[in-house]
């Protein structure tokens, strides 16, 4: 049964569509409690992201994740978990190439999908304020080609996986978080090569980029 929900993922994800969970058993513990590594996210806020990083952004109940890499075609996989008493509502992967995937198991979601300069995103509707990542690019952990906004500023990552808490928690957030490091671009001052990454519910799911046009 499993098999068959996976395959209409994979298909929807094809066309743009939605996946909806029906719901699992479910165990204790919370992913910045499973996680310590965890970073506040800006909740409603934009970031700009580089070729070959990732870039996410959240607002009170999606999250989105957007990756490009750059005119070669680049491996992106890896997975999306919430706690395990959390709820995936919906998944939807835009932009997804004829052998790319997306599958939903549980409290987790996993993608591979491969790209060049087109932006590819997936957008995760959960009913909690925590996320943990585990990212790749040509099976590399994506430590550092990872960007979101955290207290005003363009931060990443420095350990795999990572938790995100969503600043909708208000003092939760800062509570359970440490600070997060600064994203640093390795791109030419000015250059018009980035995609700006908007937040669920505004602006297209399709980032807007330099590259892409390319």
């Amino acid at each position: 049964m499993k098999s068959a929900i996976f395959a209409t993922l994979v298909l929807l994800a094809g066309c743009g569509g939605y996946y909806r969970d029906p719901g699992y058993p479910t165990q204790p513990g919370t992913p910045s409690e499973l996680y310590p590594d965890a970073f506040a996210i800006d909740a409603n806020a934009g970031v700009e992201a580089d070729p070959n990083t990732y870039g996410i952004t959240t607002s009170r109940d999606i999250w989105r994740l957007t990756w490009l890499g750059d005119r070669y075609s680049h491996s992106f996989t890896g997975t999306i978990t919430c706690s395990a008493n959390c709820q995936i509502y919906s998944a939807r992967f835009v932009n997804a190439n004829p052998y790319d995937s997306v599958t939903v198991d549980r409290n987790q979601i996993s993608f591979d999908a491969m790209t060049d300069s087109l932006p590819q995103t997936l957008d995760v509707q959960l009913s909690e304020p925590e996320v943990t990542f585990d990212l790749f690019e040509d099976g590399q952990e994506a430590i550092g080609a990872v960007v979101f906004q955290s207290f005003g500023v363009r931060s990443t990552t420095d350990v795999m996986p990572f938790t995100l808490v969503s600043s909708i928690g208000g003092r939760t957030a800062e509570q359970k978080t440490k600070l997060a490091p600064q994203f640093i671009s390795q791109l030419p001052k000015g250059s018009t090569e980035t995609a700006m990454i908007q937040p669920p519910g505004q602006g297209s799911t399709a980032a807007s980029s330099g590259a892409a046009a390319k």
